[in-house]
């Protein structure tokens, strides 16, 4: 069995930000100029986590 240490896991920085008067869970990955991905119920933002990586060059 392999234990969450001996894994390198990378994951998107997860926040939520006000936007005017709306409270937002964003997922923040990479540098540059800001890209929107949203996904559609029931999905999570985890559908994006591998084309968030190929966006973000990591």
């Amino acid at each position: 069995m392999v234990t969450a240490f001996e894994l390198e896991i990378r994951m998107p920085g997860l926040r939520r930000v006000a936007v005017n008067g709306l409270e937002l869970n964003v997922a923040l990955d990479g540098t540059g100029p800001a890209v929107l991905l949203l996904h559609g119920f029931p999905h999570t933002w985890e559908l994006w986590e591998e084309t968030m990586s190929g966006l973000s060059g990591q």
